[in-house]
């Protein structure tokens, strides 16, 4: 059955309301993102819908498509591309050529500023699609017209392929020279580790320590440090790092980046206001966009030579030794591995889920592991497994051991028992002065904190307004601010984090003059990051308002029940979520879709 075949209502709504140039021609359609690479598995490659002016050439929106879905999702899929690329087409460097674009420079490069416009024409490479295409627009008084060649698709689609990496040569065969007696309680442990998800007790700082003795991945090294990947909900897996050193290492390198990170912010901000239609992106496609540009075109200004002996540089500098359990989606996997996997009976979680196995190391490419490096991941995986199940009520209460908690583990291998000795927090550290109580992006309060805000509890139960009601208890300290609220709120409630909040101390949504709003927000308004809690009017069982996105405006009341002097007990992490009531609800209804149903424990066929 078809879940959607067009836009949301809203946006079919706002091009109805957009502005119409006659002149103009938006041309594209769908193809097989596939290369060389992946010909023979044609069928099972994701489509991508590009859509571009046909004057220019300029690429105004693309979007890749799931394999899988039915004619009508795929065609609604790229439908919802068609839309973007009217209303809010993607800024990109300049290219030539004649428009009515307007350009913003900074930092020496120039950018295209795409302005919104409903067409004259559409020209479509599929015909189905121009059919369905024909049920939003022929009512606008847009005619669609079929074309197997749109002007300007291939370039785009070649462009965008190449830049992919799907142009390269097929690469061989996967193939892993490992004893095959370790791969079945390998990805075993891979399954365990992922149907347990200790992601969501530990973040990845600080890390695990595994001593495995003489049963390291390698001479001399006895004791693994593992990073718990997942924390940020885009990628999942462990790092078992080879040394405490080379862990500090990666982390502040990791660091460096997101300091880096100002660079790519100043851009965006600068599209921003020029008026670009940046809001629509989720982030970090906006992001990867943005700094992917300018890393080229910094290359380009700079020379090509100098350009990859830094890039060498980089990657050394982010690669200290580790052995790491990473989990992809099958449709961003090697098919040739999928197929290996296949033909020896190798169960995986899920299609999301697919576990991969690698050996990192300044000294050389990623590599499969050897025998020794798979045994060290099997054990390790399995003791940092039973581990976080075993403390999970510890950790679900985000707190932090007041003193290094070490459990002796077991673990089966074949007819023995291994006894592995895990330990967290890595002792000989004061690993709670590592954690940042304020967003690295936005300034601290210019208030300083107090001893007394440091130690006083605020306990809110914030209920969002749907039918039922669902809500969520969360903690903060005194010398916290409602940004940190805010944060808390997102994760609560799996909002994505992408849109403009505020709060009303009065509980009337929109009063302004107790209104205090995003730091991100360009309005002069009380920023939510600029004061503490104990610095705010605030009494206990005072009601606040809180809405999270302008447009779609989700409505909460923020009740605080509780303020506890001395009420902060130490090592806990705040903020933190101590009950939820209800399942989180779709942020975008309209384009949110039932996932392809998977059991746990075996792949999809």
């Amino acid at each position: 059955m078809a879940k959607r075949v067009k836009p949301s209502k809203t946006k079919v709504a706002q091009l109805g309301r957009t502005p119409r140039r006659t002149e103009q021609v938006i041309a594209g359609g769908i193809r097989p993102l596939v290369g060389t690479a992946n010909t023979a598995h044609a069928a099972d490659a994701p489509l991508i819908a590009i859509w571009l002016d046909a004057a220019t050439n300029a690429v105004r929106a693309a979007k890749p498509i799931k394999p899988g879905l039915s004619p009508d999702e795929t065609w609604g899929e790229a439908l919802d591309a068609l839309a973007d690329a009217c209303l809010a087409p993607v800024p990109g460097p300049f290219i030539g050529g004649d428009s009515d674009d307007e350009y913003a420079t900074t930092n020496g490069m120039l950018f295209s500023l795409p302005v919104s416009y409903l067409p004259g024409k559409i020209i479509v490479n599929d015909e189905g699609l121009a059919q369905a295409a024909r049920t939003i627009f022929a009512p606008l008084g847009v005619p669609i017209e079929y074309s197997a060649s749109p002007p300007g698709f291939d370039a785009a689609y070649t462009s965008l392929t190449s830049f992919m990496g799907l142009d390269e040569e097929p690469p061989e065969p996967f193939a892993w020279n490992v004893d095959e007696v370790l791969l079945q309680p390998l990805y075993a442990a891979a399954r365990k580790y992922w149907q347990a998800a200790p992601w969501e007790m530990l973040p990845d700082h600080p890390p695990v320590e595994v001593a495995l003795g003489e049963l390291g991945p390698e001479r001399g090294v006895e004791t693994l440090f593992g990073a718990i990947i997942g924390a940020g909900g885009e990628a999942f897996g462990v790092a078992l790092y080879y040394s405490l050193d080379d862990y500090l290492e990666s982390l502040e390198r990791g660091a460096e980046l997101s300091a880096n990170d100002a660079d790519v912010d100043e851009m965006i901000e600068m599209l921003r206001q020029s008026g670009a239609p940046v809001e629509g992106l989720p982030p970090e496609v906006l992001r990867g966009a943005v700094g992917s540009l300018m890393g080229r075109m910094d290359a380009k200004s700079e020379g090509a030579a100098d350009s990859e002996e830094e890039d060498d540089d980089l990657d050394d500098a982010h690669l200290p030794d580790n052995i790491a359990l990473i989990f992809m989606e099958a449709r961003e996997t090697d098919p040739t591995y999928l197929d290996w996997l296949k033909a020896r009976g190798l169960k995986y979680p899920s299609r999301k889920a697919v576990p991969q196995f690698l050996r990192v190391s300044p000294d050389h490419d990623p590599r499969a592991l050897t025998n020794r490096e798979a045994q060290a991941m099997m054990l390790s995986v399995e003791a940092i497994t039973a581990f976080t199940q075993i403390m999970a009520p510890v950790f679900t209460q985000g707190m932090m051991p007041a003193e290094p908690l070490t459990l002796p583990i077991s673990v089966k291998e074949g007819d023995q028992t291994r006894t592995i000795r895990v330990t967290f927090p890595p002792p000989g550290r004061d690993w709670s002065e590592d954690f940042a109580t304020v967003d690295e992006e936005v300034e601290e309060p210019e208030q300083p904190a107090t001893e007394s805000g440091r130690a006083t509890l605020y306990r809110f139960k914030v209920t969002l307004e749907v039918d039922p009601p669902i809500w969520r208890r969360i903690e903060l300290r005194g010398d916290q601010t409602l940004h940190d609220l805010h944060s808390a709120i997102q994760e609560a409630f799996e909002w994505d984090d992408d849109h403009l909040y505020a709060f009303y101390l009065s509980g009337k949504y929109w009063d302004r003059t107790t209104e205090y709003g995003s730091p991100f927000n360009d309005e002069e308004q009380r920023s939510a990051a600029g004061f503490r809690l104990e610095h705010l009017p605030l009494t206990q069982g005072q009601t606040i308002g809180y809405i999270f996105d302008f447009g779609d405006e989700w409505r909460h009341r923020v009740k605080l029940e509780k303020i506890v002097p001395d009420g902060v007990r130490p090592n806990a992490i705040f903020p933190r979520i101590t009950e939820v009531h209800g399942d989180a609800v779709p942020q975008y209804p309209d384009y949110d879709e039932e996932d392809d149903e998977e059991k746990d424990g075996e792949p999809e066929e």
